[in-house]
């Protein structure tokens, strides 16, 4: 007991042990009533849901996305383009591209693993026993599925749009451009679909190569045919190519028959290296346009078949998967049954449900894939979008019906509720929720010792 003015105050409230108060960095003033501090302590509760259902999202997207985008690295470029400056913008258009498409899942399956867990450690017992309904105790998981969403949309209308051409240009100049780094020893490197071929039998140190062979046919029908003892990597002006040494060459024009050659003891040819201007796109890929020219295309775009299936594909893309973030929550918490068996374990049930949301999302971005192919698909995408939304909302207004109909139990419930010390007005605000019955039939020592008296 403290004293201020001659008068002995009570002491401080203290929340539910000593982690409570190493989160709120205080204990409750006294002079707070019992409103007060059963309104701090659902506050707590709500930060420490968000923080845990946060730092579980955060896991499983770092734990997905980053072998998930390191395998289509390899796919895309090619192992030995890992270890080449080719990698940091493909890389920049990967990434965004592979976390727009997976985040709404991870996410989902986050938010339900989290309120599995939530429930088995009894955390939710706490929540409903202050009187609170089934949507005030997921408002942190679908804070954060919002949250998803808003970063879904970012990605798809503004990040990707801005950094997919990278990703377009290196695949441009790998196919048509030669890379040093990317060149294999004792093997005939083939470039623009075979029109330039690159051969060598070894490396001498650094950029210099043994016995060199290049094989080029020009636009004009011309094919010549370069032959080195020695050539050397190098940068003249704006161009990059290869200086070859004590060599010969070979020229062959089309219509002609003879084959004329001439020896050399140094020139210089000039190479389509990527990153040095020599390989430029002179055509834009749909995901590269910005979102306004994107909308402002429809028309346009419609007239044509081919370019309609490539803009309905990318509106899905773009508008329609970020939003899977709130369905996918939304179904898997009416799947996982929170509001009933508080004591009991969420571990299986939720892991079902978490495969459930994968597979689904998995099926409804396969089929998005599928517009490209026929634009029919569409209506089964939009059926999928459909079917989830009403699953979702049956299930939420059976869970409804059912809490109303629960209070025909008061008085053996509250009577059970009593003999764990749990006021009747707790017992009448749980059973709004239609989750008391349950908790009376429960262990007693999962109730918590610190659950705030009700006010007067």
């Amino acid at each position: 007991m403290s004293s201020v003015g001659g008068k002995r105050q009570p002491p401080a409230i203290r929340l539910w042990g000593p982690w409570w108060e190493r989160f709120l960095g205080r204990t409750v003033p006294p002079e707070w009533n019992c409103c007060q501090g059963r309104s701090v302590l659902v506050g707590v509760i709500d930060r420490y849901l968000t923080r845990q259902i946060l730092l579980a999202s955060a896991v499983a997207v770092a734990a997905v996305v980053a072998p998930v985008i390191l395998i289509s690295l390899i796919s895309h470029l090619g192992e030995e383009a890992l270890y080449t400056s080719l990698v940091w913008p493909a890389l920049a258009s990967t990434g965004p591209m592979i976390l727009f498409h997976v985040l709404p899942a991870l996410v989902a399956i986050a938010i339900v693993w989290s309120y599995g867990r939530f429930a088995a450690d009894g955390i939710l017992i706490v929540i409903y026993s202050s009187g609170r309904s089934t949507f005030a105790a997921r408002l942190p998981g679908f804070a954060v599925a919002f949250a998803a969403v808003a970063l879904g949309y970012l990605l798809t209308c503004w990040v990707v749009p801005l950094t997919s051409g990278h990703l377009h240009d290196v695949l441009f100049s790998l196919r048509r451009g030669v890379n040093p780094a990317l060149l294999k020893v004792g093997v005939f490197n083939q470039f623009d679909h075979g029109r330039q071929v690159f051969y060598f039998r070894n490396y001498i140190k650094g950029n210099e190569l043994a016995d060199v062979f290049i094989r080029q046919a020009m636009s004009d029908g011309e094919e010549r045919v370069f032959k080195a003892r020695y050539a050397v990597f190098e940068r003249q002006g704006d161009e990059s190519g290869l200086v070859l040494l004590d060599g010969t060459v070979q020229s062959l024009r089309s219509g002609q028959s003879e084959v004329r050659g001439v020896a050399y003891a140094r020139i210089f040819v000039p190479l389509n290296e990527y990153g040095f201007g020599g390989v430029k796109r002179d055509y834009t890929i749909i995901d590269e346009v910005p979102l306004q020219d994107f909308l402002d295309g429809r028309s346009k775009a419609m007239a044509d078949p081919g370019t309609a299936r490539e803009w309905i594909h990318e509106a899905l893309n773009r508008l329609g998967i970020p939003l899977l973030a709130l369905l996918h929550t939304w179904l898997g918490l009416e799947l996982l049954p929170v509001w009933r068996s508080f004591g009991d374990s969420r571990g299986p049930r939720a892991l079902l449900v978490c495969a459930a949301i994968g597979a689904l999302h998995f099926f409804m971005v396969l089929t998005i894939e599928q517009t490209l192919v026929d634009l029919r698909t569409t209506w089964a995408v939009g059926g999928l979008f459909l079917a989830e939304l009403a699953l979702a909302l049956i299930l939420a207004l059976r869970r409804r019906g059912g809490a109303m109909a629960a209070p025909s139990a008061t008085p053996a419930v509250s009577m059970r509720l009593g003999m764990t010390g749990v006021p009747a007005l707790h017992a009448g605000l749980a059973l709004w929720d239609g989750g008391a019955a349950a908790l009376a039939n429960g262990p007693h020592d999962q109730l918590p010792n610190a659950i705030a008296p009700p006010c007067p």
